[in-house]
């Protein structure tokens, strides 16, 4: 049996040149929104404050002050037991023992 076989695009289609264009004739004209001089502008950092209330920003304050201090706790636990671990040379004997193995 033979297959018959049909391409989907002629390959001319694909070797044409293409046709430049410059940018500003690309570019869609878009409408001008004008705006009266009474009606002030809503800038963005107002929309913002109003969409927080105070509760939740007080919470997340509470979250990260937590955090913060967690991690300080954590760091000075580390900070002492690596302390105690090079002043008692058991870093030391861990190293010797490795090596005495090979």
């Amino acid at each position: 049996m033979s297959a018959i076989t049909k391409s989907a695009e002629p390959s001319e289609l694909f070797f044409q040149p293409v046709r430049s264009r410059s940018r500003l004739a690309l570019r869609e004209a878009q409408p001008i929104q004008r705006t009266s001089m009474h009606e002030p502008e809503r800038r963005l950092w107002k929309l913002t404050t109003q969409a927080v209330s105070p509760s939740v920003a007080r919470l997340e304050s509470f979250l990260l002050l937590l955090q913060l201090v967690i991690a300080l706790v954590v760091m000075s636990s580390c900070f002492i037991q690596s302390s105690r671990l090079l002043h008692s040379d058991a870093i030391l004997h861990f190293v010797t023992s490795i090596s005495c193995q090979k």
